[in-house]
């Protein structure tokens, strides 16, 4: 390993046990803010991951690349959506992360963030103009999946941005409204009812 080499894994180390001040002296020696293990993941990454509030405004400050991917396809943004880093969502959305990115499983971080239930950093998103009907695993949208998990919060937040109730997952056609009239989450089945655009009920794809 060559000293550049190992001045990048210094960085990387320092970032994932929020270590500032180990982490400045690997900057100041010019390790790479964008280094990358064999995964994919930077030190931005880790830093998110393990919620290092100013770690993570270090290497923003010393311009690493906020939109940079793993190995996965996913983001800073989508990381901070996975774990609930709320303060950290919020400060990359300030330095321009692109809220719309996908990984490659086509889940954003509006998806995973109302699939894991952060009511907060989703109103977030959706203020950073987050794509409200961007489709991901299956073909379905966020509301979707916060309809299946009768999470009545985020559908209230999702059906304010105008998400659209009518869409059907790709392997069966099944609607919103459907999986939460059989999963028996009467809130959600009566405020999608309610929303402005018609809901289909259901349209089962014939199986092969």
């Amino acid at each position: 390993m060559g000293i550049s080499e190992e001045l990048n894994e210094y960085l990387l180390h320092a970032a994932e046990n929020g270590n500032l001040i180990e982490l400045r002296a690997m900057l100041q020696k010019g390790a790479d803010v964008n280094s990358k293990r064999t995964n994919g993941i930077t030190s931005l990454w880790l830093a998110v991951m393990k919620g290092h509030f100013d770690v993570v405004k270090e290497l923003l400050q010393a311009n690493t690349d906020v939109n940079i991917k793993d190995s996965y396809g996913s983001t800073a943004l989508w990381v901070a959506a996975v774990f609930g880093q709320t303060d950290i969502a919020k400060l990359l959305l300030s330095a321009n992360a692109d809220v719309n990115i996908k990984s490659n499983d086509r889940t954003t971080a509006l998806w995973m963030a109302t699939e894991k239930a952060y009511t907060e950093i989703v109103k977030a998103l959706l203020n950073a103009k987050a794509d409200v009907n961007s489709k991901g695993i299956d073909g379905v949208t966020a509301l979707w999946v916060a309809a299946q998990d009768g999470n009545m919060d985020i559908v209230k937040v999702l059906l304010e941005a105008k998400a659209d109730v009518n869409i059907q997952r790709e392997t069966d056609g099944l609607t919103a409204l459907y999986m939460a009239s059989m999963l028996g989450h009467t809130d959600v089945v009566k405020a999608l009812l309610q929303a402005p655009t018609r809901m289909l009920t259901y349209n089962v794809k014939p199986m092969v």
